[in-house]
Parts: C-alpha cells; structure tokens; sequence
C-alpha cells in the first residue's frame, strides 16, 4: 500500500506539471517564453524517465535477473569517480569529498559498485552543510572491507533509521528534497546481491555514518 501510494505521487507530481505547462502553451504564450516552457517540460520529462528507469533497475536487481562480473575494483579509486561525476553538484554547494583511505581492493561487479557508491556520496552531499564535508573511508576487517561515507549534515532520526533502505521510504524531514526515495533501496540490493551488507548510525551532532561491508572474494552470483 504505502508502495503504490508512493509511487502514484511520485508520477502525478511531474505528469501535472506537464499538463499544467502544456496547457498554458495551448492558450498562447509568447515566443520569447516557450523555450523556458519547453525547458520545463524537458526537465519534468527527464524526472519521469530518471524514475521508470530506477523502478525496472530495482525490480531487476530484487528479482536476481542482473549479471555480475567480478573483478578487481580498487575502491579508492572508484570513490575519486564517483566524486568526479558529482562535481555538478557538490562544487555549486561547496561540499568537498574526502578519501582517508589507502588503497584497498575487493573482487566485485564494477559498475554495481560504482551505482552504490556514487548512491552514497549524492545521498550525503544532499544532507551536507555549504562548505562542509563528506568523508570517505576504508577498513580491512578480515574476510570483507567496510566501506564508510559520513556526512556532516542534520543526521537521520531514531524512529526513521530502520527504514532508510527501503524502496520511496521518505521521513519527515526529507519529503521536500530532490529524489524519489530510490537510491539507497538501490544501494542495499547491490550489496546483498554481492553477499555484503549495509549499515547505518547516526550519532547525535555526527551527522549520518553509512557503512557497507563487502567479502574481498566474490561470493554474488555471476
């Protein structure tokens, strides 16, 4: 129930944009505004595209009919490109991405890590402060790696933790953001598909702490 109601909003918001803006356009508007108008109705097109696309990749991955080919991933490497494909956003904010970490290596699906990670430092970024930062690091813990990204921002609240991983799962606080509640369901499925898990703390004044631990030697289904 809360699913479908979930995603009936998440539809209905952006499809009324397009018919309200679609609409005006039919009354007449004048030329020197329709490309704000068609600009609007492109960016509204592109967020209903972003989350179809998110819903069959999700489904796919819940239902197992994903291949993973594993390899060596060097992770702080991957943290540097995913924090390169986030400089849109975290450079107008002022947010710095810091990687504490020696390098440290897993054997896993590449580009599923790099989703989870990229999932990780955009989720943070969207809760971090102007001019704060995002840390990001590794921790040898025998058999897996755990991979750790805090931000500094106002934390997760206690009744709203145990839910964070799952699919639309928005809390008080968050309602208004940017997003659809996709990301970190998203992040959870990929890691359990490579035989790891996913964590998160929010200690009080220390904003959230999300750990990811992954088997060094692959045990996911290929």
């Amino acid at each position: 129930r809360d699913f479908l109601s979930n995603v009936s909003h998440e539809l209905r918001t952006p499809l009324a944009a397009i018919r309200a803006l679609v609409e005006t356009m039919e009354d007449g508007v004048d030329a020197e505004d329709a490309p704000e108008f068609l600009r609007r109705i492109r960016q509204q097109v592109e967020r209903l595209t972003s989350l179809v696309n998110e819903l069959l990749d999700l489904s796919r991955i819940e239902s197992g009919a994903i291949t993973l080919n594993a390899e060596m991933v060097e992770l702080s490497a991957l943290v540097a490109e995913s924090a390169s494909l986030l400089r849109t956003r975290t450079e107008p904010a002022e947010v710095r991405i810091a990687c504490e970490s020696d390098p440290i290596a897993v054997e896993a699906d590449r580009a599923s890590l790099l989703r989870v990670v990229s999932n990780l430092l955009d989720n943070a970024t969207k809760w971090s402060p102007r001019g704060s930062t995002v840390r990001v690091w590794m921790r040898d813990e025998g058999e897996v790696v755990a991979l750790c990204v805090q931000d500094e921002g106002p934390g997760i609240p206690d009744q709203d933790l145990a839910r964070v991983f799952e699919r639309f799962y928005k809390g008080e606080a968050s309602r208004s953001a940017a997003g659809v509640g996709l990301g970190l369901a998203i992040v959870k499925h990929l890691v359990r598909a490579h035989g790891g898990t996913a964590t998160v703390e929010s200690p009080p004044g220390e904003g959230a702490l999300f750990t990811v631990r992954l088997p060094k030697v692959f045990v996911g289904k290929r």
